[in-house]
């Protein structure tokens, strides 16, 4: 059974349609602009691009090892959920395999397509996170919230 809304499609096509918009329109933006791999870079302690909290959120998210039980990002301008997210995704994407060297080799060092791997798998929290934004604000309403959580 479809809500439906005053064009007379069902309300889950909207949402649909803007959950596919929202991904088409971010996914262009995750490999956009990455420190390039150059000695002087790689030399200095920067490793952002032009967005200067990334590497602020990746190099404390580094600092962190689920395997010693220290989740302290030493870094507290951002949201814990945030980081704790944002380590799990490298981790789990070197868990899968998908870097040839450890992710924080990868990331200190600016190993070329692991380093953009790295930063792609950080980006991609904050792609899941806009979409879940867009899913819970499409849902929260009254009229939609008993058709969303079945």
């Amino acid at each position: 059974m479809f809500l439906w809304n005053m064009h007379g499609l069902p309300r889950q096509y909207l949402l649909y349609a803007t959950l596919a918009a929202a991904l088409v329109v971010r996914n262009p933006g995750i490999g956009w602009v990455l420190p390039p791999d150059l000695p002087h870079v790689t030399s200095s302690d920067f490793r952002c691009s032009y967005s200067f909290d990334e590497d602020d959120i990746l190099s404390g998210v580094a600092m962190a090892s689920v395997a010693r039980f220290d989740f302290d990002p030493r870094e507290y301008h951002w949201g814990t959920r945030h980081l704790l997210l944002v380590l799990s995704a490298p981790g789990g994407a070197e868990a899968f395999g998908a870097f040839s060297l450890p992710w924080r080799t990868a990331y200190y060092n600016l190993v070329d397509a692991d380093f953009v791997r790295v930063y792609a798998t950080g980006r991609l929290v904050a792609v899941a996170v806009a979409l879940l934004t867009v899913w819970l604000s499409f849902c929260l309403p009254a009229a939609n919230s008993r058709r969303c959580w079945r």
